[in-house]
């Protein structure tokens, strides 16, 4: 007890305030982490993949077959893609928008399939925590955090001046 009277008050602060991001994190993790095995178990629609990665699965086997290995593969994706001329360009853009539309009445399905179910409460109630758990992660801790940070740094330095 009588060494913590020697450790600064900010120093302290900013201790407690790193412990309770963590602490959020941790929860916010494991929420996200259950929500997506909760959508993954009702066999949610997932999202169709962007253009530019349609691409890169349509030229990596050339790639490889060129025998380019990784970085190599994707440093070389990124170029040809940036240099790839609009109607390149177009043709993923109209293969990952039929995708979009195909999974749009999929997840419309599977949504209808859920409040049939009556699952869709269960769903809100999973996403609530998370959306809950993000907002006072973002409210408090963080701003606490370089608040703390800051007054140790500044009286730091005025101590050691």
């Amino acid at each position: 007890v009588a060494n913590m009277a020697k450790v600064p008050k900010e120093l302290i602060e900013n201790a407690k305030a790193v412990k309770k991001t963590k602490k959020i994190e941790k929860q916010n993790a494991q929420e996200k982490k259950k929500l997506k095995d909760l959508l993954a178990s009702l066999n949610k629609p997932k999202r169709p993949i962007s253009p530019y990665l349609l691409f890169c699965q349509d030229i990596r086997p050339r790639l490889s077959a060129n025998g380019l290995f990784g970085t190599e593969i994707v440093r070389t994706m990124a170029v040809e893609w940036n240099q790839a001329d609009t109607k390149t360009k177009e043709l993923f853009e109209k293969k990952n928008e039929e995708l979009f539309s195909k999974y749009e009445k999929e997840l419309e399905r599977w949504s209808r399939k859920m409040h049939e179910e009556g699952r869709d409460e269960e769903i809100a109630m999973a996403q609530s925590k998370v959306d809950k758990i993000r907002k006072n992660a973002k409210d408090g801790s963080i701003e606490e955090i370089a608040k703390a940070q800051t007054k140790a740094v500044k009286k730091s330095k005025d101590a050691k001046e």
